[in-house]
Parts: C-alpha cells; structure tokens; sequence
C-alpha cells in the first residue's frame, strides 16, 4: 500500500501558531513517559514499596500512610502519564496516516511491544514477570490493526455501522483481555482521531469530552491544537528503543538500588 493510499488528508497546508512537528511531539513524549515510569520504578516501588499491582491516586493517596513528600512527588509524574497517553494515541494516528507500509509498522510495534513486556514489569510492578498489566504499546498495536481494518474496509466501499463499532469493540475487548489500562478510553481516543481528523475543532472537543476523567489528561489536547504535521523530520529509531531502554533502568534502580 502506497503512501498516497493511506494518507486520508490535506497536506502542505500553512499552518499558523503551529509549531509542534511529530518529531517535537515524540521528545515530549519520551520526557512525560520517563517521568511516569520514574514516578512508578523510583517513587512508587523504589521509595513507597508499593505491592505489584498497586497505585494511588487523589482519591485514595490522601488516606495512604506513606510519607506525604514521596505521595506529592508520585501524584506530578503520575500527571505525566495522564498527559502521555493522548499524546500516544495522537502519535499513533498520525503516523498511521503518514506511513507507507502499515503492515510494517505494526509488526515494529508488536515486537517492540513484546521486548518492552519484562522491562515494563520490572520498573512498575517490581517483579521480573507479572501478569496483571501489560504495556500500552501492546494496545499501540492493536490500535494499528483497527485503524487498518477501518481503512481497508471503507477502501472498499463498507460503511455498515454496526461492521465499524464490531471492529472497535473487538480492539477494546483485545486490549481488557491483556490487561493493558484504559483499553477502553485510548481505543475510544484512537477512533475520534481518526475519524474527525479533517473537524478539528470537533476532534479536539471529544478528546476533551474523553479523557476529562484522567486529569490532567485533557491537557494533552493542547499538542494536537499546536501540531504542524508539515515538519516531521527525525529518526524513528530513537524513539522505538527509548521505551524498553529507559524502562529497564528505572526499573533496575528502583529494584535494586532502593
């Protein structure tokens, strides 16, 4: 499938008061995922000895007996995470639209998502294995396969509702069954990006309307309002070993080293 194929929307526009490129993007991502797994591996593990599978949050972290400086300084780089999510699924639409090989790209992610899984489980259940939640990129994954269905299927000619929310269903349940959080709300994310992605002013509204339960999550929108999708030069390499990278070495610190 060529380039011309997959990308659904005008290109080279000026855009003004835009001044965020993809590359930009991902950096800022890299930064906002760094500080919520440090929050988890150091804070929360390291310092907090929280039990695999545990986390606060503001309804709960009030009523917790830890120290309130460690309970202060894990809720800011949990925000992070809050703030990382949308920009992901952002992340994950756009280069959806601009790759000219998907069935490439989400074998990438896949495999990135599999050799990210024990390093993920070190740096935020403190365990080398854990089965109870698995890492987003797994739901990244699932994403791409969705959006490509949803492609390829109006490609041609499909525009059966009920077809349309059976895919997305099946992407949701997907992601509960591996555990990986938020299935529900980044697949819900995925889908308004895609399909409002020419309406952003509607886009940018249900993003709001979605992610308003993750505070500060609807934050995040602010990226997608300030993007230039015309300047998008940078190594995707980086990025791909970034995650498992920084993951097993939080992890290490807060295992081992805490």
């Amino acid at each position: 499938m060529s380039n011309s194929q997959i990308r659904l929307r005008p290109h080279g526009q000026k855009k003004y008061n835009r001044f965020f490129s993809r590359n930009v993007l991902k950096i800022i991502l890299c930064i906002l995922t760094f500080c919520a797994t440090a929050g988890m591996a150091i804070v929360g593990r390291g310092l907090m000895k929280l039990a695999p599978g545990t986390t606060l949050n503001l309804l709960n972290a009030g009523e917790s007996s830890y120290e309130m400086t460690h309970v202060a300084l894990y809720m800011v780089l949990e925000f992070c995470g809050s703030l990382a999510w949308p920009l992901l699924a952002f992340l994950t639409v756009e280069g959806f639209l601009h790759t000219s090989s998907p069935d490439k790209y989400i074998l990438r992610v896949g495999l990135l998502a599999l050799v990210s899984e024990i390093p993920y489980d070190l740096a935020t259940s403190g365990v080398w294995l854990f089965w109870g939640q698995q890492n987003i990129l797994f739901l990244v994954a699932i994403s791409l396969v969705l959006l490509w269905i949803l492609h390829s299927y109006a490609r041609t000619g499909g525009n059966s509702l009920f077809r349309k929310v059976f895919f997305v269903v099946m992407a949701i349940v997907s992601g509960v069954l591996l555990c990986v959080p938020n299935s529900a709300l980044f697949i819900g994310l995925i889908v308004v990006l895609y399909y409002f992605r020419t309406q952003e002013r509607t886009r940018n509204l249900l993003a709001v309307v979605l992610t308003i339960l993750d505070f500060p999550a609807p934050f995040s929108v602010l990226f997608m309002i300030w993007y230039d999708e015309n300047r998008c030069k940078g190594t995707k390499w980086f990025y791909y070993a970034a995650y498992p990278v920084h993951l097993l070495i939080l992890g290490l610190i807060g295992v081992y080293l805490l």
